[in-house]
C-alpha cells in the first residue's frame, strides 16, 4: 500500500513561493482561484462561524497586489457573504457557484432564473423551510440556489 502523503500547508508567502517555485517571479500571468469554505477558511458546523485565518488574509493581500496574478475567490456562498468574509479590494469574487460575479471595476454578472422557474423555486424554498427547518437544520435562500444546512443537527 502506498505511503500516505500529507499536503503542504501554505500559511505565509514564503510557503507559497516554496511550494509553487517561480510562479510569483514568472513573466507569465497566473490565476489563483481558491474556494472560501474548506480552502481559505476551515469548514465549520455553521457557516456564520467560519473565519479565514489572519495569516492567510495577509498572503492573499500580497498576492492580490502582485502585477502578474489574477486572484478570484469562488464560493457557493452568496456574493455579498463571500465578499464580507474575505474583504480584499481589487479582486474578482464569484458567489453562488459563479451565478453572481463582481469584477474589480464594480461590473457584475448576475444570473436570473427564468420567470416560470423562479415561481417554482420560490414555492420549493417555502415548502422546504416549512418541512425541514427543525433541530438546528435550516434552508439558506440565495435567490437562484439554496443550501440545506444540517451540520448543527443532532
Amino acid at each position: 500500500m502506498p505511503e500516505k502523503q500529507v499536503a503542504p500547508v501554505i500559511s505565509n508567502l514564503e510557503d507559497f513561493a516554496n511550494n509553487l517555485p517561480g510562479y510569483l517571479i514568472s513573466e507569465s500571468p497566473v490565476a489563483v482561484l481558491p474556494d472560501y469554505d474548506g480552502t481559505l477558511a476551515p469548514i465549520a458546523d455553521n457557516p456564520a462561524k467560519t473565519k479565514m485565518p489572519v495569516e492567510l488574509e495577509a498572503i492573499l493581500h500580497k498576492i492580490a497586489k502582485h502585477p502578474k496574478v489574477f486572484l478570484a475567490v469562488i464560493s457557493g456562498r452568496g456574493l455579498k457573504d463571500v465578499q464580507k468574509q474575505v474583504n480584499i479590494d481589487g479582486i474578482t469574487y464569484a458567489g453562488n457557484h459563479g451565478l453572481e460575479i463582481e469584477y474589480p471595476d464594480g461590473s457584475r454578472h448576475d444570473y436570473e432564473l427564468p420567470t416560470e422557474i423562479q415561481k417554482n423555486y420560490t414555492q420549493m424554498v417555502r415548502e422546504l423551510k416549512e418541512k425541514v427547518e427543525k433541530n438546528g437544520a435550516w434552508v439558506e435562500d440565495k435567490k437562484v440556489s439554496l443550501t440545506y444546512h444540517y451540520r448543527d443537527t443532532p
